[in-house]
């Protein structure tokens, strides 16, 4: 089934690569078996260049998640962001002629992700010489980047901050304040503690004898951040779980890990990322997601700490947590965004 491009206002420089990055993939589905690998690596390269001319021209900065999402529309898959990302670095990193059929998509995808050119010339030519398996070309690769990658630079989340807002359907009586819980949720509720404050102030609400109290945030930036269950793991990068907004109302929310992303299920790296986050991530286990504004395609952001104990606290996983995120970055599972 295919899925129409999605439109743009003066967008002939993306309409330009849409076509353009399409008929190389038809032409290179014609090719006979024997030669599809090397012609395979041809079309990345190619499709490669036409990203980073198309970068070059144009002011869109969500040029390449377009481009996969009609691409994957119209092909299915093969061209998540994160590919279209190692196609942009296949082109710089090496000439056409320097491909060989011999080696794999996979093998060229742990080859550019190497930051220093002598080393990728050397384990290109170990590879073809010695016939390296993806796991241990991957092996290698890591030992020559010192098992370095990508940091998130996460700033620790706090629980049950507020904004004060307005709303036309949420109306507050005396003594209330319009608070808005995340989510596009909004509730009117009385703020002991701090009298009429105004709309953008931040509150924090702290539990006492008499019920929650409420003070005006003044620690500087945090990000907000609920306690969850998870429900379940959709993929190596996105999750369903149910999320504690406070004043007893629960949000089943679908959750995309900030700052990455993984392949797509179906591919053996996206299985591998799949399940490596349901390893860690059952259903019923305990979260804290630390969010982030919604992305252009509505889909909410976040970081989200874990725990292998058993029933961990919200402020212990702020604190000490397990940071999913990052850890799918370390293991090489996922390319970095950010």
């Amino acid at each position: 089934m295919t899925t129409q491009p999605t439109p743009q206002a003066g967008d002939e420089t993306y309409a330009a690569l849409l076509s353009a990055v399409a008929q190389l993939v038809e032409k290179s589905e014609s090719v006979s078996r024997a030669g599809r690998n090397h012609a395979l690596l041809a079309t990345y390269w190619q499709v490669g260049r036409l990203v980073e001319r198309a970068l070059a021209e144009s002011t869109d900065p969500g040029l390449i998640v377009r481009l996969s999402r009609d691409m994957n529309g119209r092909f299915e898959s093969g061209f998540s962001v994160r590919n279209l990302h190692y196609m942009r670095k296949l082109h710089r990193a090496f000439a056409r002629n320097e491909l060989s059929g011999r080696l794999g998509w996979s093998h060229y995808r742990a080859l550019v992700s190497l930051s220093r050119d002598e080393d990728r010339e050397e384990l290109h030519a170990l590879a073809l010489a010695e016939g390296l398996s993806v796991n241990q070309l991957l092996a290698q690769v890591r030992r020559r980047e010192g098992l370095a990658g990508a940091k998130l630079n996460r700033v620790p989340g706090a629980l049950r901050l507020y904004k004060v807002t307005t709303s036309s359907l949420a109306t507050p009586r005396r003594g209330e304040s319009v608070l808005d819980l995340g989510f596009e949720m909004r509730i009117a509720a009385a703020t002991p503690g701090v009298v009429d404050p105004a709309p953008g102030t931040v509150l924090v609400a702290t539990d006492t004898p008499r019920g929650p109290r409420y003070s005006v945030w003044g620690e500087g930036p945090r990000r907000y951040a609920y306690a969850g269950v998870v429900e379940r793991v959709l993929d190596g990068d996105t999750l369903i779980a149910e999320l504690d907004l406070g004043f007893g109302i629960g949000r089943r929310q679908r959750l995309r890990l900030k700052g990455l992303d993984t392949e797509a299920l179906g591919t053996a790296e996206g299985e591998r990322a799949y399940r490596f986050v349901r390893r860690r991530l059952r259903p019923g286990s305990r979260v804290v997601v630390e969010t982030f504004t919604a992305d252009p395609y509505g889909r909410y952001l976040g970081y989200v700490l874990y725990s292998p104990a058993a029933d961990p606290t919200a402020e212990s996983l702020i604190e000490a947590g397990r940071f999913l995120n990052q850890e799918l970055l370390d293991a090489g599972l996922a390319v970095s965004l950010d």
